[in-house]
């Protein structure tokens, strides 16, 4: 094999990986694409939706909360709670701003807390995640 054939034969390697990695990228930008879409349409869990979810729940006598994980001070990073239950949550106090007065919920503010929708079995609700653990707050489904 002189050095002519070895140059073609590794042209023609080279143009098939340049393809495939062509037909990749094509298939990561569509993908890329229809994640910002959908993205786009979700709406957004802000704080306001949680009062506004809590104030509901309360008003029906359907609140209740779960707290995942806690920040320990003796380890230095937030764990995960051990025999985490669902309490039910018959008072609120929408004065106290980074708890509104439930159990095992704690809001750090400042942009720094992410809400998600929760969905369990037959609750349905909104978890918080921030530095002090994570939480959910939620209501039994009604059928």
């Amino acid at each position: 094999m002189n050095r002519t054939e070895l140059l073609k034969i590794v042209a023609e390697d080279y143009l098939h990986i340049l393809r495939r990695n062509d037909e990749s990228s094509k298939n990561y930008d569509k993908t890329r694409k229809k994640c910002k879409k959908e993205l786009k349409e979700q709406k957004r869990v802000t704080k306001a939706s949680l009062k506004a979810f809590i104030k509901s729940q309360v008003k029906d006598g359907n609140l209740f909360s779960k707290n995942l994980t806690s920040f320990d001070g003796m380890t230095d990073c937030v764990t995960k709670t051990e025999g985490a239950r669902w309490v039910k949550v018959n008072v609120v106090d929408m004065s106290k701003e980074h708890t509104f007065g439930i159990p095992g919920v704690w809001l750090v503010g400042g942009g720094r807390d992410k809400f998600s929708v929760f969905e369990e079995g037959e609750m349905k609700g909104i978890q918080v995640l921030n530095c002090c653990g994570k939480s959910v707050v939620a209501g039994i489904l009604h059928k």
